[in-house]
């Protein structure tokens, strides 16, 4: 009787179904240079003027890309990851979330994103197709506080990559499963409660 291996190798393709919204984590730290631009912005007030909205709209859409060293759009590994462990969670809940955690690997930290669009990130943001204006709550912990917000968003985007899938902590069938869940339900990015980032994921087991 045959045995199922310890380790597959699998390359996944993501094609997405609605929007990427980008909004980089990196724009939570007080030290991001981009982030002391803003608040420098921010601190006038109410004597903000109609070019100050308008360049801090400009900071903060270029704040929230993930970018490579040549300055092409990615998606950190870590972002791709935790929505799985989200979509593992629908599927089998707690302890399937973290069997995605500890079952699922790459040898990379990001990966280029496909889409339809411009490289320079200026012409990007110059093209209204690649910008969301959300009304959003600057202080979710707090009173609401609802301000205009700005975001990168790809109408249509796409991913490729490879992944090591440890069978014996998660399952080749739970992993794909959960997978599955996570382009149909929780999707990737941001706004992903309002629908967006969700992708159809075909997988080839290598």
């Amino acid at each position: 009787m045959a045995t199922e291996p310890n380790i597959y190798q699998a390359r996944i393709r993501l094609t997405g179904t609605t929007g990427l919204v980008l909004d980089n984590i990196d724009m939570a730290d007080p030290e991001n240079p981009i982030s002391i631009e803003i608040k420098k912005i921010t601190n006038k007030g109410k004597d903000m003027t109609e070019e100050d909205r308008k360049r801090k709209d400009y900071l903060a859409y270029h704040g929230a890309l993930y970018l490579d060293r040549d300055r092409r759009l990615v998606i950190p590994w870590r972002c791709i990851k935790r929505a799985m462990r989200s979509g593992a969670y629908l599927v089998g809940s707690t302890q399937l979330s973290g069997k995605m955690d500890a079952g699922v690997e790459t040898s990379a930290t990001e990966f280029p994103l496909h889409y339809d669009g411009p490289d320079d990130t200026s012409q990007l943001y110059d093209d209204p197709q690649f910008r969301l204006r959300l009304m959003v709550n600057k202080t979710p912990t707090g009173k609401k506080s609802m301000v205009p917000s700005v975001r990168p968003i790809l109408p249509t985007w796409g991913l490729d990559f490879k992944v090591t899938v440890f069978n014996e902590v998660i399952g080749w069938d739970k992993f794909a499963q959960a997978l599955e869940r996570t382009g149909t339900s929780t999707g990737i990015g941001n706004a992903r409660k309002l629908g967006y980032g969700r992708f159809a994921a075909e997988v080839e087991r290598l």
